[in-house]
């Protein structure tokens, strides 16, 4: 175990106890951890206790810890959808807890309100706004939106409108019956852009260089610049610079190293998403990423087959599926209230469709109307079969199972502790004896 998990190990121990006690009780706790590990474990690696001070400091100074009331004047920064948006920031700082807004008569877009709270639920508050101040759009969006209306003299506006939210991060036009159609077979995931939608653009973007027969070192400087590119060209949110940023830390590993190690690449990721947003815990987007790709490199290799059996790749698709949704259902309960039981088996079907749909989506954007007119009917093919599905299992019952009772976070951050110390409590506890030997 190297310097970098240690540090990783440190960073979800300080954010996972945001949400048990107060900032003064998290700066003492670290002093006393890091004392630990310098005095009687003697630990030496000097960017161990750098990035863990700097951490600390980003939680305490970066974290709003306030209790707020009903009458107080707070300044908003959110993403207005349907009116509604989730709290990026309130007075200038990251919200703890995950937070929505409540709003009437806004137009969609991306506000900075100033206000009273008028009402204050568990996941929500309404402000009685006095003043707002719009995001001014760029000059490539207004580019994508008029490529997006050229689509829609060739496609049915529900292909379109998912192009728009796969593709773009632009979620305002799709119908809110084809997102609970989405939430209700497990596979919500698809909808909003995802360490999966980046990896699989990444792909097709180093899969086209590759082809130019370039060298190792300039094909990923050039899919680096394109993948930019592409990222601040479409709707920024704190998701998609998420997903951004696990991507460029994989590129770059491939820039540096002759061969990348992917775990270590996943834990740069993690580390840098946590000092950029200190309240990434309550974000649902990452904590779905995160823990699936921990779950695909950690937990899914310890129950792979490897013996000689019958339909060994589907046995392990299936394992792997199922895997997953053993992790993500404490994170389905907490913010949906629902358990996906067959969720697994619905995403060997949504999962590869939807992925082939991103792949074509994404083609769509950048292929010259001109010349895309064949092609827009395979778009449109694949978006009837991924609509087909969804229909289908609709229909099933069962497939989710609606839970009144509301669950603590708490619970579910514990649940996600005892994970991460089944996993990695034997390699600590090695690297950890093999430094008091040193």
């Amino acid at each position: 175990m190297e310097s970098i998990y240690i540090i990783a190990i440190i960073f979800f121990f300080l954010e996972s106890l945001i949400y048990f006690i107060s900032p003064i009780s998290i700066t003492f706790l670290s002093i006393i951890l890091l004392g630990y590990f310098f005095w009687i474990f003697k630990i030496k690696n000097i960017e161990i206790y750098v990035f863990s001070i700097l951490f600390l400091l980003r939680i305490i100074l970066g974290i709003n810890f306030n209790n707020y009331n009903i009458g107080d004047i707070v300044e908003i920064k959110t993403e207005i959808l349907n009116g509604r948006g989730k709290i990026e920031k309130i007075d200038n700082k990251f919200l703890k807890d995950y937070k929505s807004i409540y709003v009437e008569n806004i137009e969609e877009g991306n506000y900075k309100f100033i206000g009273e709270i008028k009402k204050i639920q568990d996941k929500y508050l309404i402000l009685d706004i006095f003043e707002k101040e719009k995001r001014v759009e760029k000059d490539i969006e207004i580019i994508l939106e008029k490529k997006i209306i050229k689509l829609r003299k060739n496609l049915s506006n529900g292909c379109v409108n998912l192009i728009k939210a796969m593709i773009l991060g632009d979620k305002s036009n799709v119908y809110r019956e084809v997102e609970n159609k989405f939430r209700y077979s497990g596979a919500s995931h698809l909808l909003a852009i995802s360490g999966l939608h980046i990896g699989i653009i990444s792909g097709i973007i180093l899969y086209a260089l590759d082809k130019l027969l370039l060298k190792k070192e300039i094909k990923y400087i050039l899919g680096l610049i394109i993948l930019s590119i592409y990222v601040f060209s479409i709707k920024i949110s704190p998701s998609v610079i998420r997903a951004y940023i696990m991507g460029v830390v994989y590129i770059i590993g491939n820039i540096i190293y002759e061969k990348n190690d992917i775990k270590k690449s996943f834990l740069v990721a993690f580390i840098i998403n946590l000092l950029i947003y200190p309240n990434s815990f309550s974000n649902i987007s990452f904590l779905m990423s995160y823990l699936c790709v921990f779950t695909i490199l950690w937990i899914y290799p310890k129950f792979q087959i490897q013996i000689k059996v019958k339909m060994k790749n589907l046995w392990n698709y299936l394992i792997f599926l199922f895997s997953i949704q053993i992790i993500l259902t404490p994170l389905t309960l907490y913010f949906f209230n629902t358990i996906n039981f067959l969720s697994f088996f619905t995403n060997i079907i949504l999962t590869p469709i939807g992925s082939v749909f991103i792949i074509l989506g994404f083609g769509a954007i950048i292929i010259p109307s001109i010349f895309s007119k064949f092609y827009l009917m395979i778009v449109e093919g694949t978006y009837i079969l991924l609509e087909k599905f969804l229909n289908l299992f609709e229909k099933l019952p069962y497939l989710s199972l609606k839970i009144e009772n509301k669950i603590d976070f708490k619970m579910i951050i514990f649940f996600y502790i005892i994970i991460f110390g089944i996993i990695f409590s034997k390699e600590l506890k090695s690297y950890l004896k093999n430094q008091r030997k040193i």
